[in-house]
């Protein structure tokens, strides 16, 4: 287990901080952040409370373990009530068109049929033809289409 030194370091390299840097964020001079982080001696809790104040995990710094999560703004806690409020089938195609960067206005419009182009001389050398489309997905469903030798199948 680490010790209060070592997660101090830590989290002042994570933050990207010099100890001067880190010290002033505490409100204390470099040479205590030194003595801090060294271990010669323990911070009062002013120190404490103006770290907590910026934002750092001060129950981490004392035990280790991370405290709760921080709490969500409201908006942040409105689309999570709301989610939490739609069927799992819902949840499941919001989430996948949240990840796929769908936005809601292209959710709106209907998904059109992938339209069939033979090429003059395919590339394919089986003698394929080449399916387009605007390559809208619905979550869940797997869309593909391959065309060989001018018989189509859906995968």
């Amino acid at each position: 287990m680490s010790t209060f030194s070592e997660r101090l370091i830590e989290v002042r390299k994570d933050r990207k901080m010099t100890q001067e840097g880190f010290a002033e964020l505490g409100g204390v001079k470099k040479r205590s952040q030194i003595n801090y982080e060294k271990g010669d001696r323990q911070p009062d809790s002013a120190y404490l409370e103006a770290l907590s104040a910026a934002g750092i995990d001060v129950n981490y710094l004392i035990t280790g373990e991370d405290s709760l999560p921080p709490s969500l703004a409201a908006d942040e806690q409105m689309l999570v009530d709301a989610y939490r409020s739609l069927p799992m089938k819902q949840q499941k195609a919001l989430l996948a068109s949240l990840l796929m960067g769908n936005t809601p206005a292209e959710q709106s419009k209907p998904d059109p049929k992938p339209t069939i182009k033979p090429k003059a001389k395919p590339k394919n050398p089986t003698g394929g033809v080449v399916v387009s489309g605007d390559g809208n997905m619905v979550a869940g469903e797997n869309n593909s289409v391959r065309i060989v030798g001018g018989d189509y199948t859906e995968n």
